[in-house]
């Protein structure tokens, strides 16, 4: 087993960068290859980011398997496999908004050992590697040390009612007893960018309730929070499988229990 997991890192910030100069340089030119469902699209920007993607991963691990959004899974019964999200945020990349990253995790036999999630328009890079924390920018990140409800601020991943509307209503009222015991309670349906802001101590909690996230749009963000020390639960303060996400609760540790007494 490759055991060198700062090196893996390091292949995935690598690769992550030259995907968002791409992305940077591409986005007055994107257009809509087709539409997945109302308003969720594939663009020539995200086939082209996978493939530069695939060619620097394949270049350093020729035998890894890759689960990617786009292409989907290719098995070479290897040991190692990379999760990749060329292009999280395609909606607001199209709309010309800078809310968007490329997401990218290494697992071996299963087990997340490396990752890094670029935000090309902020130049912020988040990574991890297994046992060695987490990093924006090369410098150690940690979570914040804020204990007090009423000085903390809560993200958030609205409910939507297309996905889940038998709890949409409860969730909402849910949501609405949060933000009364918080001091902000703000909006960003971008699991891994929340992962890495309360990673980095930039908002003491993060919470879904009902619109479960795809495996890439989580899994490389989860990691990095672990790795910083965060406490990631579901709403009854149960482990999560990432693979059968029904809830998800990142935080900072210090709020975690009176979120989940709210929740």
């Amino acid at each position: 087993m490759n055991t060198d997991f700062d090196g893996i890192r390091k292949v995935l910030i690598k690769t992550a960068q030259i995907a968002g100069e791409f992305l940077k340089k591409s986005q007055s030119k994107v257009s809509i290859l087709r539409y997945k469902v109302t308003q969720d699209i594939q663009t020539t920007v995200d086939i082209e980011s996978e493939k530069i993607i695939l060619k620097k991963l394949f270049e350093a691990y020729p035998q890894a398997n890759i689960l990617s959004e786009e292409t989907g899974e290719i098995n070479h019964h290897s040991e190692m496999t990379f999760i990749i999200d060329p292009l999280d945020g395609t909606k607001e990349y199209f709309r010309q908004l800078p809310l968007y990253n490329i997401s990218l995790a290494c697992e071996i036999n299963g087990q997340t050992v490396a990752s890094a999630i670029f935000r090309p328009a902020e130049n912020q890079l988040f990574s991890a590697a297994k046992g060695s924390g987490a990093f924006l920018n090369d410098q150690k990140i940690t979570p914040s040390t804020i204990s007090d409800m009423e000085k903390s601020f809560v993200y958030c991943y609205l409910p939507t009612y297309s996905r889940n509307p038998e709890k949409f209503s409860k969730n909402w009222e849910t949501l609405g007893k949060i933000n009364r015991s918080v001091y902000r309670l703000r909006a960003l349906a971008d699991e891994n960018t929340m992962c890495c802001w309360t990673a980095m101590g930039g908002t003491e909690a993060y919470i879904n309730l009902g619109n479960p996230p795809k495996y890439w749009d989580i899994a490389p963000g989860i990691f990095i929070a672990q790795e910083a020390g965060c406490k990631i639960t579901d709403r009854y303060g149960k482990p999560i499988d990432l693979k059968k996400i029904e809830s998800i609760i990142i935080s900072n540790g210090k709020i975690h229990e009176k979120l989940l007494t709210l929740l």
